[in-house]
């Protein structure tokens, strides 16, 4: 599979699952938030409350989508891993087998 091809899938799982996350955190948010921060506020106080309550709604997606970009770069590292061949500069042609120092492809000098 193509690096481009895991990129769009992985971005649009992503987009998929944050999208379900705002649905739900939009139907949940207006009962969990008030019952949260009345729960937290006796023992953290009110900003401590607030704090709390923002990171426990905010934090999946932040946690999702950084997940999500670490994959993508293993992803890519990985790519670059097995592409051991020297290649030009200006258009990316294999260098492999030249008798000249330029570029077979675009004629830019090596």
């Amino acid at each position: 599979m193509d690096i481009r091809d895991m990129w769009f899938r992985t971005m649009a799982t992503v987009a998929i699952a944050l999208l379900l996350y705002l649905i739900v955190i939009a139907v949940v948010a207006p009962a969990l938030g008030p019952w949260l921060l009345n729960a937290l506020q006796g023992r953290l106080g009110r900003i401590g409350a607030a704090i709390v309550t923002m990171l426990i709604l905010a934090l999946p997606p932040i946690l999702f989508a950084t997940g999500a970009f670490t994959l993508l770069d293993s992803h890519r590292r990985a790519a670059r891993r097995g592409d051991d061949e020297t290649r030009c500069r200006r258009c990316g042609h294999i260098l492999r087998g030249l008798t000249e120092p330029r570029c077979p492809e675009c004629g830019e000098r090596i």
